[in-house]
This record gives C-alpha cells, sequence and structure tokens, in this order.
C-alpha cells in the first residue's frame, strides 16, 4: 500500500525485505503495484534496483483490475501475492483469482493496537470509552477476518505474531 522507499519505516521494511528475496532469489520475478505518494516517499530510485515491473496506480485503491489495467490484459497469474498493510487486503477475496497464494502482511497489529489503548484506559481511568474506540473496533476486526481468509499472514514482530494468533487469526500465522 505504501511505496517501498526508504523515506518512511513501513516502505523501508518493505524495501528491505524485498531487496533480500532478490539478493537469495534472483531468478524470482517481483512485481509491485502501489500508489506514489511522493510527498511521503521522497526517492523512489531503489525500488527499480529490485522490482523486475513497478505499477503505479494513479488511486490509491490498488485492486486486481487496477493491475490489469496497468499491465494492459485481462489474464494475470501470480504464484504468490502480497497484500501488505491493512489497506491493501479490502481487495483479499478478489486477489486469490489471480494467485495461487495470497499473504496478509499487517505490519503493525490493529487489533493489538486496539487492546493495548482499551488496557491503557482501563490502567488510567478504571474504565474504557468505547465511543472513542469504534473505528479502531472496526479496523481490528477486518484485520482478524484478514488473517482468516489469507492463506499466510506475516507479522513484522513475534508479538504481533502470538496476539494474531491468540485472538483468532488463524493458525498459519508467522513472525
Amino acid at each position: 500500500y505504501y511505496y517501498p522507499s526508504r523515506a518512511h519505516a513501513g516502505g523501508l521494511r518493505i524495501l528491505d525485505i524485498y531487496a533480500l528475496i532478490k539478493q537469495r532469489c534472483p531468478e524470482v520475478q517481483l512485481d509491485l503495484l502501489t500508489h506514489n505518494r511522493p510527498s511521503i516517499d521522497g526517492s523512489i530510485a531503489d525500488s527499480h534496483q529490485i522490482f523486475d515491473n513497478i505499477y503505479l496506480s494513479p488511486v490509491e485503491d490498488l485492486s486486481p483490475s487496477c493491475l490489469l489495467e496497468l499491465v494492459g490484459t485481462s489474464k494475470l497469474r501470480y504464484e504468490v501475492v502480497d497484500l501488505q498493510f491493512h489497506q491493501a487486503a479490502y481487495h483479499l477475496e478478489e486477489y486469490k483469482r489471480i494467485a495461487s497464494k495470497v499473504i496478509f502482511t499487517p505490519m503493525e497489529s490493529l487489533a493489538k493496537v486496539l487492546y493495548l489503548e482499551m488496557r491503557n484506559q482501563i490502567l488510567t481511568n478504571h474504565r474504557v470509552r468505547l465511543r472513542g474506540l469504534l473505528a479502531q473496533f472496526k479496523f481490528a476486526y477486518e484485520e482478524i477476518s484478514f488473517c482468516r481468509n489469507a492463506d499466510h499472514v506475516v507479522c513484522v514482530s513475534k508479538t504481533d505474531a502470538a496476539f494474531i494468533r491468540a485472538v483468532g487469526g488463524g493458525h498459519k500465522v508467522r513472525a
């Protein structure tokens, strides 16, 4: 969802992960579908050394139909599609039609963020103000649903992976 660049932590992690994959398996074709936000992405030059094809969506909604349009074909097949971040996973079921496996990488567990916020409110105020947490409940529910529906889930930390497993995110969750 975010352009892999050195300008922000999420993008840097993605860049580093895929640079390592390309280094260890240079024969693997890596394609990137993303949306460029120059104000936060900074230089995107590094990505051209890692990815075989870069498809820049004019919109932030990174659907398979957007990818097909950018590629210029009506048929496309991938062995693996890795949906990075919550926003990309809204199209998880659609990506299953063009991929043998779909990975969901939440980067940071929004369900865990909700839990920590509720715990902090209880410890501080001895109660939870649900009104301010409604959006977080929605994101936590969606995240768990994405985790259950993806073929594999990759978390950036062992604690996030353990938390997602504990709240029902499935047995296919790894750090």
